[in-house]
């Protein structure tokens, strides 16, 4: 019984989640559901969370060394060299966010590119701190599964730079709500893998993963909420 569990898993995360998805993809358009943003919010923490958390369970109940999933303390050194470069990331990136709202051109190719799924998209404070939960729980959560547990699955059958291959492209095809912009999912799932191969540990993923998120949001709120500025008349 137990097997198949490992199974169906695998099965949920490679398969049925993103056939999921792109069924429901119309639903998560502002205007084409009923749903509110804040319950879709609620019920993405609960299930990531379950299936994590599950996860976790199973490997301890069986005895199978949680460091398996990558959860040990990482080598200190990559991860201080990854630090420093988040940091660098993240001052580069605050400028960006700053310079997007004197921008109409790039406030409306953001709004394009996120119009697949603009129910998901915070637009008020209360939505945004939902937002940051959810990016705390994708951090997490998905690292447990997409990093640690396909790592585990997969690695039982393949080479490890095909492991982080595969498992990079079911993270993409699982945010294939997104539309064309999954690709981006899928480069940034390669980059999460590359920091676990560096590390020897899912945890700084995590940390970075959900930062990766919050700016996501913050910068989509912007784009979605933000009145374009007045263009200067021409003289």
């Amino acid at each position: 019984m137990i097997r198949w569990w490992f199974h169906f898993v695998f099965l949920w995360l490679a398969v049925l989640l993103p056939l999921l998805t792109w069924l429901r993809r119309k639903r998560f358009r502002r205007g084409a559901s009923n749903l509110d943003t804040r319950r879709l919010y609620a019920r993405v923490i609960v299930g990531q969370w379950t299936l994590a958390l599950g996860v976790v369970f199973v490997f301890w109940k069986l005895g199978i060394p949680l460091k398996t999933l990558g959860l040990v303390a990482p080598d200190w050194l990559a991860t201080a060299t990854l630090f420093a470069v988040v940091v660098v990331g993240a001052f580069l990136g605050a400028r960006r966010l700053r310079a997007l709202q004197n921008d109409p051109a790039k406030l409306a190719k953001i709004r394009a590119r996120a119009a697949g799924f603009s129910l998901l998209v915070p637009r008020t404070d209360e939505e945004e701190r939902w937002w940051i939960v959810l990016s705390i729980t994708a951090g997490v959560c998905e690292e447990i599964l997409y990093r640690g547990y396909l790592g585990f699955y997969l690695g039982r059958s393949m080479p490890l730079p095909w492991v982080a291959v595969c498992a990079s492209v079911f993270f993409g095809l699982a945010h294939l709500y997104q539309g064309s912009n999954a690709w981006r999912t899928l480069i940034a799932g390669a980059l999460l893998w590359a920091t676990y191969l560096a590390t020897g540990s899912i945890l700084p993923g995590m940390v970075l993963h959900a930062l990766i998120d919050v700016r996501s949001g913050r910068a989509l709120r912007r784009a979605f909420t933000e009145p374009a500025p007045i263009a200067a008349p021409v003289p």
